[in-house]
């Protein structure tokens, strides 16, 4: 007999997933409101069990998978009610099983492959060959004809169904690790689920994208214990040509009664296992790219909400670290289990383990905060004073006494008592009714520029104060030096420690070579640690030493990196660098310099890289850089500015390829795509500038 997945305790916290849209799902999780029951009325087995498979389908059998023009279709929020019915029936069940006294967990017998796939987990009799409906299974309901429907809800098919329906509802990462935790604990509560392969692989999957490592981890040593072939590109496309091969094998058997137009219906179509394979294997990653997957899914939060401020002042100290941080011990696991296991390791395999220590993010000494957004009030005539500070002051001098209102007006020569000079822009009623508002007021967005990162921070800065510090112990020691110790970083010097391991052998693996990818990711995770120096090592020396050519991929992490100081000279230096070894520049590295110069306060500076980067380069950055240079200009009180990036936008509109003239099919793209982007439109730039409290107008386009 075949394992069952474990009983287990019901858990105290209880959750509800039973409405339908993940909203609510969302609001109600919160809330900790305890989920409803469905009474016997309700309990329907054999549709929620359709809904499950036609959920789990792809595009939810919409269109074929053979239709290559076929796009994405699938509806999240039927799979998330298809997800939600599964869920409710499986706590009725529960609650029945355990009212119950006498239960028998050896029950249910094992399947086979082929009773698995054709979703079956019962006996049946010798005699009359019907099934034969266990004891437990007739105390769920009164009706015998939803027993044996029972029976298939809880098979090991119908339960990786549902968990693969799961995947596509669309919840966050953090509702997802509890819903996946949850569905295992009432099927191991419920105890009558054999643990197939396929089930072990997609729970494997559902706990990985989920984040839950430690579950992950254990699933990896249960398929190893269980001695299960470790699925891999190569291994899941000879799956699905036999799984292809069963269902067309079946469905043939039903559509035709004799053999001979059997075997004539599958010469027919001797192609179509081939090309399926293919693309379920391109699509489909290895058992162990998922426990990968689930160190990327479990720093997803720490990466979105962590402070990047929180270790700079105390360091970047063991103690105070997330676990997340260093994840060597989860890799080495990984590494074993496919040794143990037999798989190779591979230089694809070692790259995305190497990028688990990017995955939390940048810390406090790779970024700096350079500004912050303020809203100024105006009043209800759209006069705009300043601060709200400045607006009090005139208020309280407004509110005097009528005498002295009576005094400044004649002074004045006028009835308002308001001092001209007092009032910096008026905004016309039209502009006013597009702009922000705040406390009961239209507001008037601003941004104020903090001051310069630290001297330390600032390769440049560093370069012309001699490069050199003095270390706890008074010793003078270069940046590269300080960087290259364990004090400035354990995570980075244990992600430099994980790759050396890697070409020396590591867990019983041979040894490999790093390649251009291995090296563009450790680049990556110097520059989200601070470490810009040893990056640019990398660029500069080791990779020439191990003849290796840093690509464009290397340069725009180091560009990134760069930008979030806001050391635009060196970006200069290096983009002379690009352009002098014939690199092409990107999109990317446009982006990079961009905001490397919006850091800086140079705005004037953005928009005369992106106007240089077009006619020399032939390169665009993406539509978000342009809609940031404008917003940076408005914000910073620079209209001509602002302006003068709309003329350039207004170029690209008018633009035409000059004849017998070469260009590139990706920036032939960006033109296009920068024509047709409407939020790039002349109606969404008027609305932009409104949105600052300035206009538009049409003599400003050509």
């Amino acid at each position: 007999m075949e394992e069952s997945l474990s009983r287990s305790q019901p858990h105290s916290a209880s959750r509800n997933y039973s409405s339908g849209k993940v909203k609510h799902e969302n609001r109600r999780e919160s809330e900790n409101i305890t989920p409803r029951m469905i009474t016997a009325e309700e309990y329907d087995p054999q549709r929620t069990r359709k809904d499950i498979l036609l959920a789990a389908k792809y595009n939810q059998g919409r269109k074929s998978v053979d239709d290559k023009n076929s796009s994405s279709q699938w509806d999240p929020d039927f799979a998330a009610r298809a997800v939600n019915a599964y869920e409710l029936h499986l706590r009725y069940i529960l609650d029945h099983i355990q009212s119950q006294d006498h239960l028998n967990d050896n029950e249910i017998e094992n399947d086979d492959a082929e009773d698995d796939y054709n979703h079956t987990n019962t006996n049946r009799d010798t005699h009359t060959n019907t099934p034969i409906i266990p004891q437990w299974c007739q105390n769920i309901h009164t009706d015998p004809s939803l027993h044996l429907q029972t029976i298939h809800l809880l098979s090991s098919y119908t339960t990786e169904r549902a968990l693969k329906a799961m995947l596509r509802t669309k919840i966050p990462t953090h509702t997802l690790s509890k819903r996946v935790r949850e569905i295992e604990r009432l099927i191991g509560s419920i105890g009558h689920t054999p643990l197939t392969d396929n089930l072990s692989l997609r729970l494997l999957e559902a706990n990985g994208k989920a984040g839950n490592i430690g579950r992950a981890i254990s699933l990896l040593q249960l398929r190893k214990s269980k001695r299960y072939p470790p699925r891999t590109p190569s291994a899941n496309a000879n799956i699905s040509t036999s799984t292809y091969n069963n269902r067309t094998q079946n469905n043939t058997n039903t559509n035709n009664k004799t053999n001979n137009h059997q075997h004539h219906s599958h010469a027919q179509q001797p192609h179509q296992p081939h090309q399926h394979s293919h693309r379920y294997a391109r699509y489909q990653p290895s058992e162990f790219d998922y426990a990968i997957q689930s160190i990327h899914s479990a720093a997803l939060h720490l990466r979105k909400n962590r402070s990047a401020m929180l270790f700079h002042n105390g360091g970047e100290k063991p103690d105070n670290l997330p676990r997340l941080d260093n994840p060597t011990r989860w890799l080495d696991a990984i590494l074993l289990n496919m040794s143990q296991r037999g798989e190779p390791l591979t230089t694809r395999t070692a790259n995305k383990m190497l990028d688990c220590y990017a995955v939390t993010g940048r810390v406090g000494k790779a970024s700096h905060f350079f500004y912050r957004v303020v809203r100024d009030p105006v009043d209800e005539q759209g006069r705009y004073y300043g601060s709200w500070q400045d607006m009090m002051k005139v208020t309280t001098r407004d509110n005097t006494s009528n005498e002295n209102q009576e005094e400044l007006a004649h002074q004045s020569g006028s009835s308002d008592s308001t001092n001209s000079n007092d009032v910096k822009k008026i905004v016309s009623p039209k502009i006013m009714s597009q702009m922000p508002g705040h406390s009961n007021r239209k507001t008037k967005i601003r941004m104020k520029m903090h001051k310069m990162p630290p001297y330390y921070k600032v390769p440049t800065e560093v370069k012309n104060q001699g490069g050199t510090f003095k270390n706890e112990k008074g010793h003078v020691i270069s940046r590269l030096d300080w960087e290259k110790t364990r004090d400035w970083s354990p995570p980075l010097t244990a992600a430099f420690a994980f790759a050396d391991s890697l070409t020396y052998g590591a867990c019983g693996h041979k040894p490999i070579t790093l390649d251009v990818a291995s090296y563009n990711t450790l680049i990556k995770v110097c520059c989200y640690r601070g470490a810009l120096w040893r990056a640019m090592e990398i660029i500069n020396e080791t990779m020439p030493q191990q003849d290796l050519t840093p690509d464009i991929f290397s340069y725009n992490t180091m560009l990134s990196g760069l930008a979030r100081v806001g050391d635009k000279d060196f970006m200069r230096e290096m983009l002379i660098t690009m352009t002098n070894k014939g690199i092409a520049l990107d999109k990317f590295t446009i982006e990079a310099l961009v905001d490397g110069h919006l850091n800086y306060g140079d705005i004037s500076g953005a928009i005369s890289l992106v106007q240089d980067s077009f006619n020399q380069h032939q390169v665009l950055p993406p539509y978000t850089s342009h809609l940031k240079i404008v917003e940076f200009a408005l914000a910073n009180d620079l209209v001509y500015e602002a302006k003068r990036h709309v003329y350039f936008v207004q170029q690209l509109w008018k633009w035409n390829p000059i004849k017998d003239k070469e260009y590139s099919d990706t920036f032939l793209a960006a033109i296009r795509y920068t024509k047709k982007n409407p939020k790039l439109s002349r109606e969404a730039l008027v609305r932009l500038f409104a949105y600052f409290g300035e206009e538009l107008k049409e003599e400003d386009f050509f």
